[in-house]
C-alpha cells in the first residue's frame, strides 16, 4: 500500500474521530448524599436509535460513559439512571466545552415518568448529570402517573417552578389549582418535551407580554432547540422590558456566539457587565466569549478579576492555563493546572486531557502545539492509565506529529481497553494501515 495513502486516511480517521465525541459523567446518590453502587445509567440519541452507550456506578457513586459519539444532526442526548428500589428525584446538570468553559447548566426535579434528562452535547463536552435518588418503586410509579388525567400529568411540583429561571412566582400558582400554560411549558421542558413546550410558552406569554423572565426562558428554549433567530427576537424583547436586568443579556450573549457573532455577543456581555460589575457570573461569560473572540489578554484580565474573588474556581484554572499557553508563557500555565491539581486531584486527569483537546482544536497548529497537547494527554495517562479515550487522542496526536511508532502503541493500548467502544473497528484499521507503513 502507498505510504502516502495509508496516513492520509489514518490521518482523516484522526480528525474524525476527535471531532464526534463527548464524555458523560456524574454520580448517583440517595436522598441523604449516600452514593449509590450498580445503578445503571444510558445514554441514548433520539434521532439515531441505535446510539446507545451504558455505564455503571461504581461504589462511591461515580459513573463515566466516554467516547459518545455527537454529530450535527444527534447534538441531543437522553440520560436515564434506574437502580433497584430508587426513584429519580433531582438532576444536577453542568455541561462544558473542552476549554471547560459552561455552555448549560440546569436543575430539574424529576419522578418515575420524567426520569430520563435532555441534554445538549457538543464535540469534546463533557457533560456532567449527578441523579439523586429517594427510596421507592420506579415501575410501579410509572405505571400510575400515566393513567392520571392529562391535567395532573401534566403538572409539576412546586419546586419544579424554578427550572431555567422560572419566576417565584411560578410555584405559587403550581400550588393550587391546574397548571397555567406557563407553568405547563415549563413542565414539559422538564419532561424532556422541549418542542411540546413551545405552544404553551407563546400563550403564556400572550397571556402576560411585558413579563421579561418568561420571554427570557423562552428565548433559552428555543436556543436549545436551534431556533436561534426566534430566540434573538425573544431576548431582545426581554431584554428591553428589563432595561435594568443583566440576565437577559445574558441569554443574548450565548444567542450571538451560537450564532457566529462574537461582536455582538461582545456587546451584550459589556452591557450585562456594567449593570452589575460584581456579578461573577457574568464576568466569567465575559472572559470566555473574549477568549472565543480571539482577545487573549482582556479574557485573562476577566478571569483574573473571578479568581481574585474566588481563588478555588478550578473552571477559570483551567481557562487561565490555556490562555496563558497561548500567549506562549508556559510557566504560567502550568502554574495554573498545578493548582487545579491540587484543589482537585481526583479529576486532574481529566483537567490535563482536556487542555490536550484545547490545544489539539485551535486553528494554524505548530509542531510546538503539538507537542503541549502530546504532553498534556501523556499527564492524564500518568494520573489515570485506564483512561482510555486519552490513549486514542495521544495516538493520533502523535501520529499528526510523525510519531508512527508511538501513535501504534497508543491506539492499540485504546483498543485493549475499550475493545467495544463504537470507533473500535475504525481504530483498528488504522493500526494496520500504520503497521502496513514500517
Amino acid at each position: 500500500m502507498d505510504r502516502t495513502l495509508t496516513l492520509g486516511v489514518a490521518l482523516a480517521l484522526a480528525t474524525a474521530a476527535r471531532a464526534q465525541t463527548a464524555d458523560f459523567v456524574g454520580k448517583v446518590v440517595d436522598s441523604d448524599g449516600k452514593p449509590i453502587a450498580g445503578a445503571a445509567l444510558t445514554v441514548a440519541s433520539p434521532v439515531f436509535k441505535d446510539r446507545v452507550y451504558k455505564g455503571t456506578s461504581d461504589k462511591k457513586g461515580n459513573y463515566f460513559v466516554s467516547g459518545v459519539l455527537t454529530s450535527e444532526q444527534s447534538p441531543v442526548f437522553t440520560v436515564a439512571v434506574a437502580a433497584d428500589g430508587y426513584v429519580p428525584s433531582k438532576a444536577s446538570i453542568v455541561a462544558r466545552t473542552g476549554d471547560k468553559t459552561r455552555y448549560y447548566d440546569d436543575e430539574r426535579n424529576l419522578n418515575a415518568k420524567s426520569a430520563p434528562v435532555e441534554v445538549k452535547a457538543r464535540a469534546f463536552a463533557e457533560v456532567r448529570v449527578d441523579f439523586t435518588m429517594r427510596t421507592g418503586d420506579a415501575a410501579a410509579e410509572a405505571a400510575e402517573a400515566a393513567g392520571l388525567p392529562p391535567a395532573a400529568a401534566a403538572g409539576a411540583p412546586a419546586g419544579d417552578a424554578a427550572i431555567l429561571g422560572a419566576p417565584p412566582g411560578a410555584a405559587a400558582a403550581a400550588t393550587g389549582g391546574p397548571p397555567d400554560d406557563y407553568m405547563q411549558a415549563i413542565a414539559k421542558v422538564r419532561g424532556g418535551d422541549t418542542e411540546g413546550s413551545v405552544d404553551f410558552f407563546k400563550k403564556a406569554i400572550e397571556a402576560k407580554p411585558d413579563d421579561w423572565e418568561r420571554r427570557d426562558v423562552f428565548a433559552k428554549v428555543l436556543l436549545k432547540l436551534d431556533r436561534q433567530g426566534e430566540a434573538t427576537i425573544q431576548a431582545n424583547k426581554a431584554a428591553g422590558l428589563a432595561p435594568d436586568k443583566a440576565a437577559p443579556l445574558v441569554t443574548l450573549s450565548d444567542i450571538y456566539m451560537a450564532r457566529g457573532l462574537q461582536d455582538k455577543a461582545s456587546d451584550a456581555i459589556t452591557k450585562a457587565g456594567q449593570l452589575e460589575p460584581d456579578n461573577l457570573k457574568v464576568t466569567e461569560r465575559a472572559a470566555a466569549i473574549a477568549a472565543q473572540s480571539g482577545k487573549v489578554d482582556e479574557a485573562i484580565a476577566l478571569n483574573e478579576k473571578v479568581l481574585e474573588k474566588n481563588p478555588n474556581n478550578t473552571e477559570v484554572l483551567v481557562a487561565l492555563a490555556d490562555l496563558y499557553s497561548r500567549k506562549k508563557n508556559p510557566k504560567k500555565a502550568e502554574e495554573m493546572l498545578a493548582k487545579v491539581v491540587d484543589m482537585d486531584p481526583k479529576n486532574a486527569y481529566r483537567t490535563f486531557y482536556n487542555l490536550g483537546v484545547v490545544i489539539e482544536n485551535r486553528d494554524d497548529l505548530t509542531e510546538a502545539d503539538h507537542r503541549k497537547a502530546i504532553e498534556a494527554f501523556r499527564k492524564a495517562i500518568d494520573l489515570r492509565p485506564d483512561y482510555a479515550i486519552a490513549h486514542r487522542d495521544l495516538g493520533f496526536a502523535m501520529l499528526r506529529n510523525g510519531d508512527l511508532p508511538g501513535a501504534r502503541k497508543e491506539l492499540q493500548k485504546y483498543v485493549d481497553l475499550s475493545p467495544q467502544a463504537r470507533d473500535a473497528a475504525d481504530i483498528k484499521a488504522t493500526i494496520k494501515s500504520l503497521e502496513s507503513s514500517k
